[in-house]
Formats: structure tokens, sequence, C-alpha cells
């Protein structure tokens, strides 16, 4: 039996978007134990001004 190589492990991570995966689950895991830092850290704005999107509760 041949041992997997980093191509082949990274070639499946990227198939099937296990980072992805991981990251969902990291961020409801995340908003679920402390909503504040997750709320914190989800709602900055990144860019002032950009053309489109407004962050909820503002008008």
């Amino acid at each position: 039996m041949q041992k997997p190589t980093f191509p082949s492990l990274w070639k499946f991570i990227s198939a099937y978007s296990v980072l992805l995966i991981i990251g969902a689950f990291g961020a409801v895991f995340w908003a679920n134990f402390n909503f504040a830092s997750y709320d914190r850290i989800a709602g900055m704005v990144l860019v002032e001004d950009f053309f489109f999107g407004k962050l909820y509760g503002q008008t």
C-alpha cells in the first residue's frame, strides 16, 4: 500500500472544499460560544463607502 503524498492530500482537500467546511463549522461554533467577539469581527467595515451593501442597522 502506497503512503499518501502531500500533493494527493492537497488535491483531496481542494476537491472537496475541506477548508471551507472547517471554516463554516468553526464560525458556527465561535458564534454560539462567544457571540460578542464573533459579531464584532463579522460586522467590521473593511472598506468605507463601498459601492454595494451596508451594515445592518444603518440607514
